[in-house]
């Protein structure tokens, strides 16, 4: 058997060493590359939350342009109501002195003359006069039995309010047992509206 010598043995086990070492290690080009990849990701982290704050910022403002574009809807809507709120829509009664109850025209007449001229066309006698004229509000109607031409008129905001205050007028004066309330045939009610808030308006 042919024998090494031990400085053989020692020589090539430094070069084993060396040669193990030098492949665990990057080369320079190799730690370029890294450090160029670890740029290029923080350039994309700080493309990406660049973008996101931008589609922040602009979702933002379509918010924003949507939230004032309704309010302006609701601007326009409220303002419009108000204007049906303080336009005069009129409602009228008609009486007939030859017999009982009241002939109700119909509310919602921006035109007080024709409001009152309806009432007497449903009423259509010539002893029919107008009894009452309202706007933008209610009104009740009562008498006592005994005597029918002695009518009672009581207007209110709230369609309740004046029917109860029709019926305990005539009470006070006439008893309750000899009270009558007039019904609106047209709204199967005992009261007479007429105005925005009451549904009975035009629109214009």
């Amino acid at each position: 058997m042919q024998k090494h010598p031990w400085t053989q043995t020692v020589i090539g086990s430094c070069l084993a060493f060396f040669v193990t070492a030098s492949w665990g290690q990057p080369s320079p080009a190799q730690l370029q590359m890294q450090q160029q990849q670890q740029i290029n990701n923080m350039l994309g982290e700080v493309q990406t939350q660049d973008t996101l704050r931008r589609q922040g910022v602009i979702n933002q403002q379509q918010n924003a342009a949507r939230q004032q574009a309704w309010q302006a809807k609701e601007n326009a809507i409220q303002a419009q109501i108000e204007r049906y709120r303080s336009t005069p829509y009129y409602g009228s009664l008609a009486v007939n002195s030859l017999e009982a109850g009241v002939y109700w025209g119909g509310g919602g007449n921006t035109n007080r003359k024709i409001s009152e001229e309806k009432a007497i066309a449903i009423c259509a006698q010539n002893s029919c006069k107008i009894l009452k004229t309202i706007y933008n509000t209610c009104a009740a109607v009562s008498w006592p039995a005994n005597a029918p031409q002695k009518i009672i008129v009581s207007t209110n905001h709230d369609p309740q309010l004046a029917i109860q205050e029709a019926g305990q007028s005539c009470e006070k004066q006439y008893g309750a047992e000899n009270c009558r309330i007039s019904l609106n045939k047209k709204t199967n009610s005992y009261a007479y509206c007429s105005g925005y808030d009451y549904g009975a308006y035009r629109q214009k």
